[in-house]
């Protein structure tokens, strides 16, 4: 893609679920707006299954829970990442986005809540906010203009549709109604071509605000 003459481009950065890898939510490219640059992210740490993954993660019917320590290695990283693309690629650093699935969602909501000044906004399919790697701001102000998209499958059996809600209602303390939209669709672990759908209606109206 080409930036509009006289302005930078878009980008959306992309985060894979736990044992998968970049190659994996790159299939998504095609279908994001054009004006974007897309960047699929690699995990930095080798999961035991195969694949990578952000940080040790444990889900129960309970609760789930993260290595804080491996969370904050991949913050840092696609930080980094970030800061290096800017220098490299015609890019607007007010509207770099986040794209999560699974423990991608997890991480791209803690991205945002660690460094809200770097992310234009979040679209978080298939995860949760997890309080201990999202702590609420001392001042909400820094959050309350990043839209958040949030998605999850009505029969969502890996990460269960109560995290949807429980990380819908945490927002909604954290940063109020003004920029949250809460989505379900009837499927499982995945990204269905109806919440694909719903993603580019989003990412085209942001880029076009």
């Amino acid at each position: 893609m080409q930036p509009r003459r006289g302005r930078a481009a878009p980008a959306l950065f992309l985060l894979h679920g736990i044992g998968s890898h970049e190659q994996d939510l790159f299939s998504l490219a095609p279908y994001i707006p054009p004006s974007f640059y897309v960047f699929s992210l690699r995990a930095p740490f080798p999961y035991t299954w195969g694949g990578f993954s952000w940080f040790d993660l444990t889900i129960t019917p309970q609760r789930v829970s993260a290595d804080p320590t491996m969370a904050a290695h991949s913050r840092q990283e696609i930080q980094t990442l970030r800061h290096d693309f800017l220098q490299r690629y015609p890019l607007d650093p007010q509207r770099c986005y986040l794209l999560g699935f699974s423990q991608g969602a997890i991480l791209s909501l803690s991205l945002l809540f660690h460094h809200p000044e770097s992310w234009g906004g979040i679209v978080a399919m298939s995860g949760a906010v997890m309080p201990e790697l999202c702590p609420p701001p001392r001042d909400p102000q820094t959050l309350s203009s990043k839209p958040i998209l949030l998605i999850h499958g009505q029969e969502d059996t890996v990460v269960p549709l109560s995290y949807g809600e429980l990380s819908r209602d945490y927002l909604r303390n954290c940063v109020g109604d003004a920029q949250l939209t809460y989505r379900t669709y009837p499927m499982g672990h995945e990204i269905s071509p109806a919440s694909l759908q719903e993603v580019i209606h989003t990412l085209n109206r942001w880029i076009e605000n």
